[in-house]
């Protein structure tokens, strides 16, 4: 929603569960009694943290809400496009029959970027498909690594010969990697 979408529904609120609606400095300010906004998921770039702090407004995620959610759809996209199933679901839709040659997933090297609560969720799901699981994160977490046969690699590297590359790290731009300097 706009700003002037927003104004109306929270001028008497006292807590928003917000979704990706941006909370600008106006819109806090146009309510008065707001003490929380609550952002459905983990991204905070919709809403003006300083603007917040200074009008003492509390700001949260529900960190783990899309998680598994999220592992799931990562999977189903590496499968198929692997395997071309949208192309022959078009292809069945049109009336034709053709045939179309994927790629399988297992056993393959599957490059993570961003090994957080997500990737770390798409590594479980790929050690199913028995593949070599390869990550790239600026913190390292040794112990889930070695948990799941997971090996760090610099990005560039993993880059190179990464079979499918899922991505759930915060990326900007023309920047790259948050963090990261190109």
């Amino acid at each position: 929603m706009t700003e002037d979408e927003l104004l109306p529904l929270v001028n008497k609120a006292d807590g928003v569960i917000a979704g990706l609606d941006k909370f600008t400095e106006r819109v806090m300010v146009g309510a008065p009694r707001l003490k929380v906004i609550s952002r459905y998921g983990v991204g905070l770039d919709n809403v003006d943290l300083q603007a917040a702090k200074r009008l003492g407004i509390a700001v949260t995620t529900t960190a783990e809400a899309n998680t598994q959610a999220v592992a799931d759809l990562a999977m189903g996209l590496l499968i198929a496009v692997s395997r071309s199933i949208p192309q022959a679901h078009q292809s069945l839709r049109e009336g034709k029959w053709e045939r179309f040659i994927g790629h399988a997933v297992y056993q393959k090297t599957l490059g993570i970027i961003g090994l957080g609560r997500i990737g770390k969720a798409v590594a479980k799901r790929a050690s199913g498909f028995e593949m070599n699981i390869l990550a790239y994160d600026v913190m390292e977490d040794k112990s889930f690594a070695a948990s799941l046969g997971v090996r760090f690699l610099p990005l560039a590297e993993l880059l190179a010969v990464a079979d499918s590359l899922p991505s759930t790290a915060n990326l900007i731009p023309d920047k790259g990697l948050v963090g990261q300097e190109n």
